[in-house]
């Protein structure tokens, strides 16, 4: 049980890692919202991120 849970975490990282390269243009894009809408845009963003 060990080993699937250390090979599931393993597993999780590897894909974790790649959706943030994946993400870096996305994240950026973000960032520059928030240096030009300000706070008010990321809050759109993050509900809109949460709402699905």
């Amino acid at each position: 049980m060990e080993k699937l849970i250390t090979l599931f975490r393993e597993d999780v990282n590897q894909n974790d890692s790649a959706i943030i390269k994946q993400m870096g243009s996305f994240t950026e894009s973000i960032f520059n919202g928030i240096k030009w809408f300000g706070i008010p845009f990321f809050i759109f963003i993050f509900i809109q991120l949460i709402a699905g």
